[in-house]
């Protein structure tokens, strides 16, 4: 029985570029934080354009391009806690 799916690679790949740098402030004086702010960098490759693609078109531009929609530059958080008082 033939297989309903046939996932190929047909050469492409992705490089995955990321920094995260971290501060943390441990609970003491009824309060503590953390933060966190990260860089990525993703890009798309295909080393040969000859070859069969599902959609061949702008192959040549698009080397090396980052990636649309999963490509999130930077990424920050912040959170915190304060104990009250009466807690």
């Amino acid at each position: 029985m033939p297989a309903t799916t046939i996932l190929r690679n047909d050469g492409q790949y992705r490089n995955y570029n990321g920094i995260e740098f971290t501060a943390r402030k441990r609970f003491s004086n009824k309060w503590m934080a953390m933060g966190a702010l990260t860089y990525n960098d993703t890009r798309y490759f295909w080393p040969e354009p000859t070859r069969d693609y599902l959609d061949p078109t702008n192959i040549e531009q698009q080397n090396g391009a980052q990636v649309g929609t999963l490509n999130v530059r930077w990424v920050g958080k912040l959170s915190g806690l304060y104990a009250l008082p009466w807690a």
